[in-house]
């Protein structure tokens, strides 16, 4: 059951860094760019055109399926090292929800 739930932390921590964060460097906002998510001068998403990636990168719920699937297969061929890398991106996430609280 614990590998279930860092998985699942992790599949949303990197779904939400691909929809929702600028990342290093901007990374995050360039991949969206390079799908035709168009964003303002504030690196806000100002428009999203129709087809597969872009609405894959603009809505966590639709990327959560494809890393979620990933990892699978990921776990499947790499289980020690899957497991390690998804327990890192679980910190986060844990992390995250615990300063979103203190902040309310």
């Amino acid at each position: 059951m614990i590998p279930v739930l860092i998985y699942g932390m992790a599949t949303w921590r990197i779904a939400s860094m691909f929809v929702s964060e600028l990342g290093p460097g901007d990374l995050f906002l360039r991949l969206r760019a390079l799908v035709g998510i168009v964003h303002d001068d504030a690196k806000q998403v100002a428009m999203i055109p129709d087809g597969f990636f872009p609405s894959l990168f603009s809505c966590v719920w639709c990327c959560s399926v494809w890393i979620g699937a990933f990892w699978m297969l990921f776990d499947l061929f790499f289980p020690w090292l899957s497991l390690r890398l998804a327990t890192a991106f679980a910190f986060s996430a844990v992390a995250i929800l615990i300063q979103r609280l203190i902040e309310r």
